[in-house]
């Protein structure tokens, strides 16, 4: 996987709505920092769904006294529950990067509206006056949403230059979204709702550590789903060997999407999966361990299998370790046509770069669609009447003036990855979520992950399967058809649009039981 600062990336669209009557008196003074309401419907499942939209800024503020310290953005829709019902879970979404804003999360996944794309990625085009239709694996339909873009991604900014730092660091980034989420729940009066958090990436990070942030303030959190992120429970990290054998199915699945694979092999993808897993797991791995004492013969049997699995030739993989070179197995896959698939999607490809070239995200054929923000700009304009002049930012920077750096991506320039915990930034005290789980024993985690990033599934689904008591009942997991941002092709939007109802149901039986 890439480092966590080019994760996660989001940046897209443009959506449509009814607005209500009157909206355009509204729009005066929206530039400076008002929060705008309009009025909605679509149809989901054949039925009309009424919700009320909120586009605007809530203030992040210092304790002591009261001094303002930026303004997050965030974009809400909200349906009024029936009379009698219980209040309807409140669901608060991002993006990862760090850096990236909630549009892609927002706009080609869980929101109301969504883009007319493909019916996957890898045949949408790109086309920034895409038109919209409502969104059948919307969310909505069972929870509230509060999309948010953190300090310094979309239009959220620090109040002052200087208080910048305090916001691009890991512990000012989780406790300035959890500080977020306080003043949302107060300020719209959601104390009743279950709060559940989603985050995506590096966003994964961030529902980890604003999980506990929460709890430790007594706020409970009644769920957490992790999208294609890792596991962050506190695990030990596999072994090396470990780890290179669970990266081969995620291979098998790049070979056989690009037809790289015997004919035995090519038939069926689940079968050919499960056959890949077992034997990464009960051959591959046990033969890593002992490599050294491998017999000739052996060492030939294991090269072999594993040729076959991955769709390169013996000789293309690294006889001394008998491994696949990682780094090249995105251009040793699909040598013969000259190309490479992307980090992120290893469906996607593009012509393969020269060798020595070093990683460029924006040249990434998986995150093509995210790099483009006229969409979302009209959206935010034009339907939820945002009179906004600052740049819609995230992930790769572009604003005035240019900091230094190869790209202006504000991220690479601004992010304290370095900072020890207790100091007020870098990466806190771990595990953070395991942590929130302890405080709160009816907290409940989803993890999903697309079989087409990077890694594949298998790392954490095994990860999963490996927890210990009492967290592993209380955490599940689901590996979907698509890539980093899987959610982008219809089948596992709709598969996931699924779990996430079960998830909220389940979190409303507990409660009720625990009510009784």
């Amino acid at each position: 996987m890439l480092r966590p600062r080019l994760r996660g990336l989001g940046l897209l669209a443009v959506v449509g709505a009814m607005v209500a009557p009157g909206v355009a008196q509204a729009r005066q003074g929206a530039a400076s920092w008002e929060t705008i309401t309009t009025s909605h419907r679509i149809v989901l499942d054949g039925a009309p769904l009424a919700y009320t939209a909120r586009a605007g800024f809530l203030p992040i503020r210092e304790n002591y006294a009261g001094e303002l310290r930026a303004r997050m953005f965030f974009v809400s829709y909200t349906v009024r529950p029936r009379p009698g019902a219980p209040a309807r879970p409140l669901t608060f979404l991002w993006n990862g990067g760090p850096g990236s804003n909630a549009a892609l999360v927002h706009l080609l996944g869980f929101g109301p509206k969504r883009l007319n794309t493909g019916d996957t990625l890898p045949t949408s085009t790109f086309d920034t006056q895409r038109k919209w239709s409502d969104n059948q694996e919307t969310w909505l339909g069972v929870s509230d949403l509060v999309f948010i873009d953190p300090i310094g991604t979309g239009y959220s900014r620090p109040a002052r230059v200087e208080y910048g730092a305090d916001f691009y660091q890991t512990v000012g980034d989780i406790e300035s979204v959890a500080e977020f989420i306080r003043v949302y729940i107060t300020r719209y009066d959601g104390w009743d709702s279950p709060i559940v958090l989603a985050g995506e990436s590096y966003g994964v990070t961030r529902a980890a550590g604003v999980a506990e942030a929460l709890e430790r303030r007594e706020m409970r959190v009644s769920g957490v789903i992790l999208i294609c992120g890792g596991v962050p429970f506190g695990q030990p990290r596999p072994p090396q060997t470990l780890s290179l054998a669970l990266a081969v199915p995620g291979m098998t699945a790049a070979a056989f999407y690009h037809r790289k694979l015997a004919p035995e092999l090519q038939a069926n993808l689940d079968a050919t999966l499960r056959k890949a897993e077992g034997w990464a797991e009960n051959v591959y791995a046990p033969a890593l361990a002992r490599r050294d004492a491998l017999t000739p013969a052996e060492r030939e049997t294991i090269l072999s299998q594993l040729s076959s699995f991955v769709g390169i030739p013996v000789g293309a993989l690294d006889s001394a370790n008998l491994a696949v070179d990682r780094q090249r197995y995105s251009t040793q896959l699909l040598d013969a046509e000259g190309l490479q698939f992307g980090n992120y999607d290893t469906r996607m490809t593009r012509p393969r770069d020269p060798p020595g070239t070093p990683y460029d995200p924006e040249q990434d054929p998986s995150l093509k669609y995210v790099l483009n923000p006229v969409g979302v700009l009209r959206y935010l304009r034009n339907e939820l009447k945002v009179d906004q002049d600052l740049r819609y930012q995230g992930p790769f920077g572009g604003g005035y003036p240019p900091p230094a750096g190869p790209r202006g991506d504000w991220m690479s320039v601004r992010w304290n990855f370095g900072q020890a915990p207790g100091q007020g930034g870098g990466s806190p005290p771990s595990p953070l979520l395991k942590r929130a789980m302890e405080i709160n024993p009816a907290l409940t985690v989803f993890v999903a992950q697309g079989l087409y990033d990077s890694g594949g599934c298998l790392p954490s689904l095994r990860a999963v399967r490996l927890l210990e008591p009492p967290l592993a009942g209380r955490v599940t997991a689901a590996c979907y058809l698509g890539g980093h941002s899987f959610y982008t092709d219809k089948e596992p939007r709709a598969k996931l649009r699924q779990d996430f109802t079960r998830f909220v149901q389940d979190i409303r039986t507990r409660q009720a039981d625990a009510a009784r």
